[in-house]
């Protein structure tokens, strides 16, 4: 049968020495909770109306009043009891199953004994009116150990809410149609994705037990954040407490963070340098804390330093660009020198064009002269190209230039010193002597450069 398999009583009931054997009550598929029971009460609101605590258990007496009861081999499918109370109001202390049993002739130890029955949960129960609320760490979900443990903040964890009866015992079945929804006023706990808000929807295999998974704390360890839970069913509605655990040995607090991590070592720092542009002389150092991981906190939304507290974090701070920028100070200087050598040089030798047919230039050996002032503007050439951000051009033509023009300048003095040499040496000055052409000697310094360069 339907709701009450024996004695369905929404007004006054009155039986007496009255044996209940062998009956089969089936959920009645409708309202919130599909629950059932051999005896099915219904309590009327006008009957309960007024002080509760006077009130009482006082329904049993004046609208359900059973003395000298049996129960045997009596069972329920799905949520429900032996006598099945269905009522409006939240009994939770008001009365208790040992009372009722005794109002009905027998002890709860006769009553239980009586069922016969394992489908049936209890001998007496009432609608969801309570949340059992427990908490099972993600260690001991994975070893099957449902340990019920204050966690730590910043550990994600699973949520149980166990539905219960005005007893104070579990609603087993699936009550499919009761919605919660879980929040905290001051965002000091999260949900799957981070969310601040959680609705969930009992049924399906779990029947009255209801698990959130992902659950975060924020609160500091010893501390207790205040869950507030709105259901369609009002008793349901109302708030629990969740108590943060203390942080692991080896690990302290964050505020920052509101988690419990390691303390900060040097092996957990991270730096970022700023790149330099082709006009910077100096580039930022910032240094970090490295984040944790999504697997690691369990929340892909979620970016986190993987330590708290311990070694303080150093200070940005600013270091030379590896290179010289064109707009630093010692740019500045070398600039107007090299210019003011080569304009030099270069007026040096305009002097050197205008009077190459004065005797005592001749003299001079004008040639070498020449190579020695191009030596020079071609050396100097290479200081402005040595300063900005290195790139493959300037790193290749730079050194070239150098070594082109120290090439140049150094090997014709070199000439020059051995052409002189050889003419000074012949003492009787009658003739001139020969020596090697001044062109070989300068070819074998340049091939030279040129094959240190390459190599």
């Amino acid at each position: 049968a339907r709701l009450g398999s024996a004695i369905y009583a929404a007004s006054r009931v009155a039986v007496a020495n009255a044996t209940f054997a062998d009956n089969r009550a089936l959920p009645s598929q409708e309202g919130l909770s599909d629950a059932a029971g051999t005896i099915y009460a219904q309590e009327s609101p006008l009957l309960s109306a007024g002080d509760e605590a006077e009130f009482g258990c006082a329904f049993f007496e004046l609208a359900l009043n059973i003395t000298e009861a049996v129960f045997i081999g009596n069972s329920v499918e799905g949520p429900g009891g032996g006598v099945f109370w269905d009522t409006p109001r939240d009994v939770s202390g008001l009365c208790s199953v040992e009372a009722i049993a005794e109002g009905m002739g027998m002890t709860l130890e006769e009553a239980l004994s009586h069922q016969g029955a394992p489908a049936l949960h209890a001998f007496l129960a009432t609608g969801p009116q309570g949340l059992a609320v427990s908490t099972v760490m993600a260690e001991a979900e994975a070893e099957d150990e449902a340990e019920d443990e204050a966690p730590p903040p910043g550990t994600p964890f699973t949520l149980q809410l166990q539905l219960t009866d005005g007893f104070g015992q579990n609603v087993t079945g699936a009550p499919e149609t009761i919605l919660l929804r879980l929040s905290t006023a001051d965002g000091a706990a999260s949900f799957e994705g981070g969310a601040l808000s959680h609705d969930a929807l009992f049924g399906g295999e779990q029947g009255g037990v209801l698990l959130v998974a992902s659950v975060v704390l924020s609160a500091p360890p010893g501390s207790e954040v205040v869950v507030q839970v709105e259901s369609n069913v009002s008793l349901l509605s109302g708030h629990f407490g969740l108590p943060a655990g203390a942080c692991p040995s080896n690990q302290s607090y964050s505020h920052e963070d509101g988690r419990c991590a390691v303390e900060c070592e040097a092996s957990f720092i991270r730096y970022q340098v700023e790149t330099c542009s082709a006009y910077d002389t100096e580039r930022m150092v910032v240094y970090s804390w490295e984040e944790a991981s999504a697997s690691e906190e369990g929340n892909a939304a979620t970016s986190l330093s993987i330590c708290s507290g311990g070694l303080a974090l150093p200070e940005a701070e600013v270091v030379a660009c590896w290179f010289v920028s064109p707009a630093s100070p010692l740019a500045l200087l070398f600039f107007p020198l090299a210019g003011l050598a080569s304009l030099a040089f270069a007026s040096a030798g305009l002097f050197l064009a205008r009077n190459c047919g004065n005797r005592s230039v001749r003299m001079g050996l004008p040639t070498h002269s020449f190579l020695v002032l191009l030596g020079n503007v071609v050396a100097l050439a290479a200081v402005p190209l040595s300063a900005g951000k290195p790139s493959r051009i300037l790193c290749t033509l730079a050194p070239a230039l150098a070594g082109a023009g120290f090439t140049i300048a150094y090997g014709s003095m070199a000439a020059k010193a051995q052409r002189l040499s050889g003419i000074l040496s012949n003492r009787a000055l009658k003739r001139a002597r020969r020596t090697p052409p001044l062109a070989c000697l300068f070819f074998v310094l340049a091939a030279t450069d040129a094959a240190m360069l390459v190599l």
